[in-house]
């Protein structure tokens, strides 16, 4: 395939008729002669069935007859079927009293008619459904149509007629160049037939036979003008091609585009200057994603009409102050689907219309006006500075609290048989179209278990490049724990630019490695390069197929019902519908309530977080997870009553005091890390029974319960019989009596454990 791109300055190819148009009389009047032969003609074929050419009649219309003839011999037609068309002519000609040099464009368009159906109608007997074509070239060969896009492109009629102005070699050369391009793609023979037509219709509208003619602008013209889809796409595919064979430098852009150009928004209604306000922080607020920007601009227009009804006073941000702030945050709290959106709102939202804004559409309310503000208090547009927008759009508590954290982690055995689905994929599994798989089988069980396994993003997975994969061949001892990393234990994949981090390896399971191992091999190798919108380099994505990178929603929209099908699961379940993002985090709270899974931390860098914050909106931490650590600490620690004197005539740090049951209390402040404590009797600093109620009486005195740790001696103690508590008692009994505190640790002070406060009375 050549790379070399044409010279801007080389002139495009274009096609001339082969007739001599200049050697013909073109004079647009019908001279009466002219106009009573063609009437006793055509009278003479209505009466008879058939009207046989006389001598005088061809002479008085030879210079209407010749080219006519000319060009019917050039297409190929017979002597005898040419009469079809000419009669079709001549009785237009009559009709219009001017000849056929003379029509307009939207005049042939009439003699032709939009349909073979109408066309039929309009001419019948005469014709009998033929000749339509022909009056379709020999309109494009004297110059008389100059956009034949002009009539439907859903019949075969533009091809059969670009294979008879061009001839057939022109138009199966051109296709078989293409084809040759896109086969190595992935594509199969069976898509000649669309792209032959949509070279056909792009060689009429631009008057050229060669693939070099066509030009970017030509063919979006081309693909805009038509109507239907399969016709639109195969355009597309052929724009794709050329820019492979270099004749053009870019393809036409793919798919919807979803950022709609500023003159299609919806602003009536709102004040002119606020709706300048907002479009010249759309195109200046460039720190934000363009899709970001976009939905923020709509949150804007929506506060502009709530303006115009409610305020229509305020028409500048400079006018807002903390009373309007305020009440615009009141009316947002009681506000509903659909409420000052404008008559353009999307239909997709049509079935929540009138119910209550949802605690996350508030919330994105306000960071959008947040932002607006921030930005116009500071340079360029540098808008007088009247109140905080940080405090006065604060999103009330009620909201925050019900954003928390919430995982919407799918059940364990649902996402099991979903892992299974995936990873046992068949051919007969896979949809059909045209009689075969839309994608490879090893192209859909790759992404089937990279979304099982690898927990990204559905951008993510769509924008892997070829070589993610990284293998570790030999065992590697880890320095930090000593542990030793068996080879081929995990692979690491590396995860492309995303919207949180840059690209980064993450290690994964082997399964996710081996099946995008089996899909590289059986890839087809001459995919072109795509740009990567993330970081504007030409990549080679590893998902492509056919010329282009599988899209985004493939994922949510054919991947996942496919899975769910193939496993006997509904699409939903009572969290709502299955998506891509929920195996993110239903991964990420399955590996952190594993035995030994990861910590919060180290989830954080797996999933490509910048902060812990993030990754808690993924892990759940399970219900039995939490029990159990409850069990283990509550085998170890046990609570003991605190008596605390609160004097506060006294300078020094509150009087403590450890309830010892019935025995006293323990005036030892490190009571909790003393290794005496369990002979308190013969300590110093115990307080006798007699004691006890004097100390309890005082006012000063507040109650508090503390987490004490227990040794693994007194666990023993504690968990077993009297017996064992006599034992440890007696292992101290030698010991000499403690005369000063005495800590843990070599003389080094163990960390007391915070006191928690139970009860006060």
């Amino acid at each position: 395939m050549s790379t070399d791109r044409r010279c801007a300055d080389a002139p495009i190819p274009r096609w001339r008729s082969p007739l001599p148009l200049a050697g013909y009389d073109r004079s647009p009047v019908l001279h009466s002669t002219e106009r009573a032969a063609i009437a006793a003609h055509l009278d003479r074929g209505a009466r008879l069935g058939c009207a046989r050419w006389t001598t005088d009649r061809k002479a008085a219309l030879e210079r209407l007859l010749t080219p006519l003839h000319d060009a019917l011999a050039h297409l190929g037609v017979s002597s005898r079927a040419r009469w079809i068309a000419i009669d079709v002519l001549l009785s237009d000609m009559l009709a219009r009293e001017v000849t056929y040099w003379a029509w307009s464009e939207g005049e042939w368009a009439e003699t032709i008619g939009a349909t073979q159906r109408a066309f039929m109608q309009r001419y019948a007997p005469r014709c009998v459904g033929k000749g339509r074509t022909d009056i379709l070239a020999i309109a494009y060969h004297l110059g008389g149509l100059t956009d034949p896009l002009l009539f439907p492109a859903g019949g075969l009629h533009h091809e059969t007629m670009a294979r008879r102005v061009f001839g057939p070699a022109a138009i199966d050369a051109a296709t078989q160049r293409v084809m040759a391009v896109i086969e190595t793609w992935g594509y199969r023979p069976s898509r000649v037939k669309g792209l032959r037509f949509a070279l056909c219709l792009a060689f009429l509208a631009g008057r050229t036979d060669t693939v070099e003619g066509l030009t970017p602008d030509l063919l979006a013209h081309v693909r805009a003008r038509t109507t239907v889809p399969q016709v639109a796409a195969a355009v597309g595919l052929l724009s794709r091609a050329l820019a492979a064979l270099g004749n053009i430098d870019h393809p036409l852009p793919t798919g919807s585009q979803p950022f709609a150009p500023w003159a299609q928004r919806d602003t009536t209604g709102i004040a002119p200057e606020w709706v300048a306000w907002a479009e010249r922080w759309h195109r200046g607020a460039t720190r934000l994603a363009p899709p970001t920007r976009d939905r923020m601009v709509n949150i804007l227009l929506k506060v502009g009409r709530w303006l115009a009804c409610t305020h229509p006073d305020v028409v500048s941000p400079a006018q807002w102050t903390y009373a309007l702030a305020a009440d615009w945050v009141s009316t947002l709290d009681g506000m509903r689907v659909g409420d000052f959106c404008g008559t353009r709102a999307p239909q997709r939202y049509a079935y929540a219309r009138g119910k209550p804004l949802s605690p996350s559409s508030k919330a994105a309310d306000l960071t959008a006006l947040r932002a607006f503000f921030r930005d116009l208090h500071e340079e360029p547009y540098n808008v007088p500075r009247r109140f905080d927008p940080d405090r006065a759009f604060r999103t009330p508590a009620a909201i925050r609290r019900v954003l928390g954290p919430n995982p919407r982690d799918i059940d364990p055995l649902t996402w099991a048989r979903l892992v299974h689905a995936a990873v046992n994929l068949t051919e007969a599994d896979l949809p059909s179209r045209f009689g075969y798989p839309l994608y490879p089988l090893a192209l859909v069980r790759a992404v089937a278990v990279v979304w099982c396994y690898a927990a990204l993003r559905s951008n993510e997975i769509c924008r892997l490049r070829v070589g993610c994969v990284r293998w570790q061949r030999e065992d590697v001892r880890v320095p930090e724990t000593g542990e030793v990393l068996p080879k081929d234990a995990v692979c690491f994949l590396t995860v492309p630019v995303n919207k949180t981090s840059a690209a980064f390896p993450k290690a994964v399971n082997p399964i996710v490695g081996k099946a995008i191992d089996d899909w590289e091999q059986v890839r087809p190798p001459d995919q072109p390069r795509t740009l990567d919108p993330k970081t504007s380099e030409m990549v080679d994505y590893l998902f492509a197929v056919r010329g282009h990178a599988i899209a985004d929603a493939y994922i949510n929209q054919s991947l996942i019902p496919l899975l769910c099908e193939k496993a006997g699961l509904p699409s939903a379940d009572e969290r709502g519908r299955i998506t891509s993002h929920r195996a993110r985090a239903t991964i990420a709270t399955l590996l952190y309530n594993a035995p030994e899974g990861l910590s919060i931390w180290e989830l954080m860098q797996w999933l490509g977080h910048r902060n812990p914050a993030s990754t808690q909106h993924y892990a759940r931490m399970k219900p039995t997870k939490l029990a159990t650590s409850y069990l283990k600490a509550d085998r170890t620690s046990r609570l003991v009553e605190v008596l605390v004197d609160m004097d506060t005539a006294s300078d020094s740090a509150p009087k403590l005091y450890y309830v010892l049951g019935d025995q006293g209390l323990c005036s030892n402040a490190e009571w909790a890390s003393c290794i005496y404590r369990m002979a308190c009797v013969k300590c110093p600093f115990f307080v006798p029974q007699d004691q006890v109620r004097l100390i309890e009486s005082r006012a000063t005195i507040k109650r508090f319960l503390e987490v004490v740790k227990l040794n693994p001696a007194e666990e023993e103690a504690v968990r077993d019989d009297l017996e064992k508590m006599d034992q440890t008692i007696a292992r101290v009994t030698d010991l000499p009596r403690p005369t000063m505190l005495r800590q843990r640790g070599g003389g080094e002070t163990a960390p007391g454990v915070p006191l928690t406060r139970v009860t006060e009375e």
